[in-house]
């Protein structure tokens, strides 16, 4: 595994501070409808989240009916010029986007606790129930690659007598931090679209969460976000090999 370190060359595509909460029944999408002022100078860029909802009905292994839902506007994305930055502000509540280029996490932290403070101003929230950070990460390894021990801790693997030559893989695990209770999803996949002749793309994928029951916004809740972003960390550097985070120097 390799040394955590800050890396100039970070291959983060994509990082989040996601909050789901439980609202008041009686609170409505319309009710979003004034951030739009508040931020258009820096969120200029203005679109509805809709959501649909699909089922089907089968008969002695035949589909028989077919229904689609609109279930109407559940939220809306407010976007910078540059659609680097994202904010969405949705019923079931409140995600942070930030794409490449990667800043740092002081600077993305403050600001989703920014817009999260509007988010709670507008919505009186019932509870909170979910906090997470997630970065999504494409490593570019130089091909041809001969064994995948060199650039991951837990490589993909074949069953010994069988062909070796590995054309794609994707792996995810689900684990705990008993202590905190944090929760992490790890997926390593291979990622065909960001490949070329001279690099693979990986895809490393981390998702950290926490369940929790809050009424209202305190102390606690912002500790966690620490925790959340050092187990994301701790898995980054302890799935990678020292040849491939100093790819990222």
């Amino acid at each position: 595994m390799a040394q955590q370190r800050h890396l100039k060359n970070a291959p983060i595509t994509e990082a989040l501070i996601d909050i789901r909460v439980k609202l008041p029944d009686e609170f409505e999408i319309s009710q979003f409808e004034p951030i739009k002022k508040e931020i258009e100078n820096q969120y200029p860029i203005f679109e509805e989240q809709r959501s649909f909802k699909h089922s089907h009905a089968f008969k002695e292994g035949k589909p028989k009916n077919f229904s689609f839902e609109d279930m109407g506007v559940q939220g809306f994305f407010f976007k910078t010029a540059d659609k680097i930055k994202i904010a969405q502000f949705r019923l079931d509540g409140f995600t942070f986007n930030h794409l490449k280029p990667y800043s740092d996490w002081e600077t993305i932290f403050e600001e989703a606790r920014r817009l999260w403070t509007l988010y709670k101003e507008i919505t009186s929230l019932e509870l909170i129930t979910r906090l997470a950070v997630r970065y999504i990460n494409h490593l570019k390894l130089p091909l041809p690659i001969d064994n995948f021990a060199d650039f991951f801790t837990a490589p993909p693997t074949v069953p010994e007598g069988l062909p070796q030559s590995l054309i794609k893989f994707q792996s995810r695990n689900v684990i705990i931090e008993p202590e905190n209770q944090i929760i992490a999803n790890i997926t390593q996949a291979s990622d065909e679209k960001g490949s070329d002749s001279q690099n693979l793309n990986v895809i490393l994928d981390i998702d950290t969460l926490k369940n929790v029951n809050y009424r209202a916004e305190n102390k606690q809740m912002w500790d966690i976000f620490e925790n959340l972003r050092k187990m994301k960390n701790d898995i980054f550097f302890k799935s990678l090999t020292e040849k491939t985070v100093r790819l990222f120097e």
